[in-house]
């Protein structure tokens, strides 16, 4: 039993090789990213008849067109009240 348990924990710590380092942006790097910050009310969901399939093979993604209401604009300038964001 005592043997068991060094192998196990050497098998638990060499999963860690396969992690990805990951770095979190903080909310100060995010708002200097951004072209647009908003708050809004979705009002309208539309499936888009686009797939992709270049990044991962087997699987398909459909494009999704979201419709917001803005309510308040904190950067960048919208002309109008509504906002369509639509895959690239």
């Amino acid at each position: 039993m005592k043997k068991r348990i060094p192998i196990v924990l050497l098998f638990i710590l060499s999963l860690t090789v396969f992690a990805r380092v990951i770095v979190p942006w903080t909310e100060d790097k995010m708002r200097n990213a951004s072209d647009l910050i908003m708050v809004g009310t979705v009002t309208k969901v539309t499936d888009l008849d686009e797939t992709n399939t270049s990044l991962w093979a087997g699987y398909k993604f459909r494009g999704v067109e979201t419709t917001f209401n803005i309510s308040k604009v904190l950067k960048g300038k919208v002309s109008g009240r509504t906002v369509i964001f639509a895959p690239l």
